[in-house]
């Protein structure tokens, strides 16, 4: 068991939630960059997908999961995403 893993996803779920906590209180648009899908899946509505050098938009998706977002529970397995082209 590593305990420090442990700590840092836990310190994540908590920061998850608070970001979507402050969103839905303030109703606002907050662009987030990550490397993690389960991370975007969760915390957006929409995810832009990058390709790499140069930085490039390679494709947009819709995330249709229903809000409020609990951040602390796990994702079902995982779906072909709506792409928006």
């Amino acid at each position: 068991m590593n305990r420090s893993r442990d700590s840092d996803a836990l310190t994540r779920a908590q920061m998850h939630e608070e970001l979507l906590r402050i969103q839905q209180l303030k109703r606002m648009t907050i662009v987030f960059v990550t490397h993690d899908v389960e991370e975007a899946v969760v915390l957006a509505d929409r995810v832009v997908i990058m390709a790499p050098r140069p930085g490039r938009i390679r494709d947009t998706a819709t995330i249709a999961l229903a809000r409020p977002r609990d951040a602390t529970r796990r994702l079902p397995p995982a779906r072909p995403m709506n792409s928006s082209h």
